[in-house]
């Protein structure tokens, strides 16, 4: 009984002169708020709130994090103790932090049943979330903090964030199918781009440029790290596949007509360099915990893995296999149905590290059955899917995020990436090509009755600026 004597006399309450300030209602809330000794606080042995080892380290967690923010309530027995009405698992966390006293508010000597009905109101008279409003809610959280420093106090498991992001975004590879029309441009006679542009599209940013060279890509950046990798570079195959022009004016003949600087031939000793310095200058310009896709022939995997054991980009030796709905036509026997990525970067396999970074969900698989897009409609050789880069845009990366391709090409990483509202900035060798993305981009955007504006070197530029004869170019300052 004296150490109970003791302690009550250590309560404190609001001074006086601040409470009488108050009106007679507020006057009478705050006049029950005490800063209570701990050990004069014993729990309610009628909680009926579950143990939950996670969120008690959730809790604990946030009070290191931003103190007693949340008063707990009491009620005071006949033994001179103060019973927990709501807020029994905070004081086991205040316990375990040291705190001497806690921000209560002391209902007084009330009844058990009193009790009991105050902490069903003040516990279930909880609204919903609204998904979308907390996945958005979650997406700017993510802009300013690191993904485990959220983890550590966010009443959510990884997964349970990842899926309430995805919420709010398309859910399933069929749900891509429609969102842009086959992109059937007419191309330009002549490519009206020249190395050294640099567009802007909405906020994306376009350099036809050389990513083997690092102030090619270091002009790209402007000082910026991307989120995420995802890049198709040549496949070093002599690509023949469409190299033919067919009748209806239908199909490409990709090296001579097209692409006078699209060269896929390199040596056996030029190739692994090319694609060591080319991912060198991508992580160099990628944030620590960044994924990378990187589409490749399977013939040239060895040189690719090389680059990545050059560069210490740790890999999984599984790749990703992009199944075709048909295989193209080919002279071999078998013919060849399946594209594969090597994916990687740190953390990226196993989600090891604080900043390891994986937005999908749990049961992802390496087999990606996916159609190809009609050869008619390609606006270069090794034309990708929107839903491939999509997918891995979902998984590796978050809204507002920049994602980067060095290999640009007929611009699907660009188209994907504005879709799902990313950044894409990406840079491709051949003019013809940067063309080509342009106006793809300027065509999905009217398809989509979505606003546009194109700089071109800091100028702003209509799409009749790809129109010909050239006293037609327009270019606003």
């Amino acid at each position: 009984m004296e150490k109970i004597k003791e302690l009550t006399k250590k309560i404190q309450r609001i001074p006086a002169t601040i409470i009488n300030a108050l009106p007679e209602t507020e006057r009478k809330i705050f006049a029950n708020y005490k800063f209570i000794p701990i050990d004069l606080l014993v729990p309610a042995d009628w909680n009926y709130k579950a143990d939950d080892e996670f969120m008690s380290q959730q809790l604990l967690n946030n009070i290191k994090r931003n103190g007693q923010i949340v008063t707990c309530q009491v009620r005071k027995l006949t033994s001179g103790f103060y019973e927990v009405v709501d807020g029994n698992h905070r004081l086991i966390a205040l316990k375990k932090l040291g705190y001497e006293y806690v921000i209560v508010y002391d209902h007084g000597e009330i009844s058990l049943s009193q009790a009991q009905r105050l902490a069903i109101e003040t516990n279930e008279t909880k609204f919903n979330a609204d998904p979308t409003k907390l996945a958005n809610l979650f997406k700017d959280l993510s802009l300013d903090f690191p993904d485990f420093d959220l983890f550590e106090t966010l009443p959510f498991t990884p997964e349970q964030f990842n899926d309430i992001l995805n919420s709010s975004e398309v859910t399933s590879i069929e749900d891509y199918e429609d969102f842009e029309d086959q992109p059937e441009i007419e191309e330009p006679i002549e490519p009206k781009t020249k190395r050294g542009d640099l567009y802007e599209l909405n906020g994306h940013r376009l350099l036809c440029g050389d990513s083997t060279l690092a102030e090619d890509v270091a002009k790209l950046m402007d000082g910026k790290k991307a989120h995420l990798l995802f890049t198709d570079p040549p496949y070093n195959i002599n690509y023949t596949e469409l190299n033919k022009e067919r009748k209806f004016g239908k199909g490409k003949d990709w090296i001579e007509a097209n692409c006078t600087g699209w060269k896929d031939f390199m040596s056996n000793e030029e190739y692994p360099i090319f694609l060591e310095k080319s991912l060198a200058n991508a992580k160099n310009n990628l944030i620590e915990y960044a994924h990378y896709y990187v589409w490749h022939a399977t013939t040239n995997l060895p040189s690719l893995i090389q680059a990545f054991e050059k560069n210490q980009i740790p890999y999984d030796p599984i790749p990703i296999i992009w199944v075709k709905q048909v295989a193209p036509i080919s002279w071999v026997n078998y013919w060849r149905i399946y594209e594969p990525c090597l994916f990687g970067g740190k953390g990226a396999i196993n989600g090891q590290g604080k900043g390891a970074r994986w937005f999908g969900g749990n049961h992802d698989v390496n087999v990606w059955n996916v159609d190809r897009d009609h050869n008619v409609f390609y606006i270069h050789p090794t034309q990708k899917p929107l839903a491939l880069a999509l997918r891995a845009m979902k998984n590796s990366s978050k809204e507002k995020e920049i994602v980067l391709d060095l290999f640009l090409g007929s611009g699907s990483t660009l188209i994907a990436a504005d879709y799902l509202n990313r950044i894409c900035y990406g840079i491709e060798y051949e003019p013809k090509f940067c063309d080509m993305i342009v106006l793809r981009f300027i065509k999905y955007c009217e398809d989509k009755n979505k606003e546009y504006t194109i700089k071109l070197n800091g100028k702003i530029i209509t799409k009749d600026y790809f129109d010909y004869p050239k006293d037609t170019i327009k270019i606003k300052d």
